[in-house]
């Protein structure tokens, strides 16, 4: 049943006819409002030949653009309704690395854009701090700007425009927090509350840390750890080891013992007030900023919805303010500098007080969760990818493609997944597909290329093969194992002709050996003709220096078949019944395909030794397979860099 889907990077038509249905039974305005969550996921290098699809899978792929570069990324983007509670990914693409600046930029303009045509208003973006999504975010508002100008427009916006529509970009807040705690582990934070310098320390949390686990049988904060504490065995992704630290039990707590008036061990130095008082601030905001239900907790007025009455905007005023003063000290240049964490928190602060005016005014919400505008859904949808197949964590991109697709129309996504980086997200309901996935006409809008005859220049030396014994024997070896397939098929079961013009010899000693050799007693070796031999021995020169070459293409064995029966007479091993030619060129063609991503993969992995000592004895590159020389090459920066971990 999902053979019958065809998935593919960037946009998929029948994700948005799916979706365009479930839109239009969207009663209320609000349910249609949305934000557009993107981030990637490292996934390994691997090429897979898809002989559905009739194309190689693992190559960078932005859904326009095919590229004869190994992809270990994947950009991953969803949408997520902020009123009502629904999720739904809607497309993906591939990249070596992560996604270029402006190749992002287009994807979120293409994505709003599609969005738009099927009755969705994208209110927001969210993100983490990646470079690229910086950069993207940044020439978005950019272009907003310079249209404003062009057409004398008054630019009151706070967002980008799509199609006259504004979009307002926002930074998840779980990864700011943890950037801020990063960047406090090994630079004193300076700041200003009541016009008083202060200067927060991780220092002082550790003592903090240390005087608590002096008694272990008495402890007031049982939750922190090492690993919540101790900076060498802090895990950075975990969300909770940072919010645990910036709570308030951990800052009431440092400030009242800064105050006791006591010189012993047991006490913290006057100056861990500053710390506490940090502390205090960013549990506030954090909790501000990270609303996950409507009603209202007894101890924590900012952890309950945003409405027009509540304090939220308030605080979030002051909060501007006081983060306005925040400077780390670097050791490094000597001097204070303003982090990108802060000025990217500062930046998610004035757009959740825009939004608030936004959605409580123009669009008559009676409160707002500000939890809903975080990235835990496609979060917890990576670990669902990396956990799909029993525990599969380090899957390639075919796989990821496959986990995508099951995930999507099986719905098999829930509101959590255990241990993972991110807390419960609120979005539980996701659009049902499986019906409508099934039942649309278009399930492919993949154009197949029209043009199957690629003119290639092939060089003298590939296509006169000059080979060792050993190599002769291989293919001899290997052609045998082209018959054996070959009298599977219907042609060769019933057409003596057939068979003896694929196993017919003119005297001539063929180098069997590697048969002979293998062959067991009862073994069914089959030793192939001179016809066969002559083919196989040139067919692979030619596909091992066309694959490679036109590996972005799509219908690939179509055109490498044109290739082939354009240069060698296929037509020998015909019989006046049977077209013999075109079903062992078809059969030689994939078998290639196979042979040739396995190569690759090996040499990736490490596996295949082989290709390094060839490397090392061969210093002519004029003719090698530049997809090998790119594993080669991963695989070597792969161990530099695991040899530099273990330095450290």
């Amino acid at each position: 049943m999902l053979q019958q889907i065809l998935f593919h990077p960037g946009i998929n038509q029948h994700i948005f006819s799916s979706l365009k249905l479930a839109v239009e039974n969207m009663r209320r305005k609000q349910d249609r409002l949305c934000i557009l969550v993107f981030d990637e996921i490292s996934l390994q290098s691997s090429l897979t030949y898809h002989r559905k699809q009739d194309e190689v899978i693992g190559l960078e792929d932005n859904g326009t653009e095919k590229r004869p570069v190994l992809a270990n990324h994947a950009n991953v983007f969803m949408v997520k309704g902020i009123y009502r509670h629904w999720k739904q990914p809607i497309a993906f693409t591939a990249s070596n690395g992560p996604i270029k600046s402006n190749e992002l930029k287009t994807l979120i303009h293409s994505m709003i854009e599609k969005c738009q045509s099927i009755g969705l208003e994208v209110i927001a973006t969210v993100c983490d701090q990646g470079s690229a999504n910086q950069a993207a975010i940044n020439m978005l508002l950019k272009d907003t700007k310079e249209h404003c100008l062009k057409n004398n427009i008054d630019n009151r916006y706070f967002g980008f425009l799509i199609n006259g529509h504004e979009t307002v970009p926002l930074f998840d807040v779980p990864h700011l927090f943890k950037g801020l705690r990063n960047n406090l582990l090994n630079k004193n934070l300076h700041f200003v509350i009541d016009n008083q310098e202060r200067v927060a320390k991780w220092v002082h949390i550790e003592q903090f840390y240390k005087l608590d686990a002096s008694d272990p049988s008495l402890r007031i904060c049982c939750k922190l750890t090492d690993g919540h504490v101790i900076p060498s065995k802090i895990n950075k992704m975990k969300v909770k080891n940072c919010t645990q630290v910036f709570s308030h039990t951990v800052g009431s707590l440092m400030k009242r013992i800064a105050k006791w008036n006591i010189e012993d061990n047991y006490s913290l130095p006057l100056e861990a007030m500053d710390t506490a008082d940090f502390i205090l601030f960013v549990d506030q905001l954090f909790d501000s900023l990270n609303l996950s239900r409507k009603s209202k907790p007894q101890a924590k007025p900012l952890k309950w919805a945003v409405t027009r009455q509540s304090d939220h905007k308030k605080f979030w005023q002051y909060s501007l303010k006081m983060l306005d003063t925040m400077k780390f000290f670097s050791l490094e240049k000597q001097k204070l500098v303003k982090v990108p964490t802060i000025k990217n928190l500062i930046f998610t602060v004035r757009g959740f007080l825009y939004l608030r005016s936004q959605l409580l005014t123009k669009k008559n919400f009676k409160y707002v969760l500000t939890g809903t505008f975080n990235q835990d859904a496609l979060e917890n949808f990576f670990s669902y990818i990396r956990s799909h197949g029993v525990r599969y964590t380090n899957p390639n991109i075919s796989h990821f493609t496959s986990s995508f697709k099951s995930l999507i129309v099986c719905n098999f996504m829930a509101s959590h997944s255990p241990r993972s980086n991110c807390q419960q997200d609120t979005a539980t309901e996701c659009l049902n597909n499986l019906r409508s996935f099934l039942t649309d006409t278009v399930v492919n809008d993949v154009a197949p290329d029209g043009n199957c005859n690629i003119p290639i220049d092939i060089p003298r030396e590939i296509s006169i093969p000059k080979r060792v014994k050993i190599a002769r024997s291989t293919i001899v070896y290997m052609s045998g194992a082209i018959y054996r397939i070959l009298l599977k098929s219907k042609i060769l079961k019933n057409c003596e002709i057939c068979k003896s013009n694929l196993s017919i010899r003119h005297g001539a000693v063929m180098d069997d050996d590697f048969i002979e050799a293998r062959q067991y007693e009862r073994g069914h070796l089959l030793k192939p003709g001179h016809y066969l031999n002559f083919l196989m021995n040139h067919s692979l020169s030619y596909l091992f220096y066309l694959i490679p070459r036109i590996c972005t293409y799509k219908n690939i064995s179509k055109i490498l078949q044109n290739i082939l029966q354009h240069n060698l007479n296929f037509k020998v091993v015909n019989c006046p019944q049977h077209t013999l030619g075109e079903k062992l060129c078809e059969v030689i063609t994939r078998c290639a395909l196979y042979w040739w991503t396995k190569q690759i993969n090996r040499i990736a992995n490490g596996t295949d030794s082989k290709f390094a000592r060839f490397l090392a004895t061969n210093p002519n590159k004029e003719y090698l397979d530049p997809l090998k020389l790119q594993a080669y090459e991963k695989y070597v920066a792969c161990k530099k860099s695991e040899k530099h971990t273990l330095r450290l």
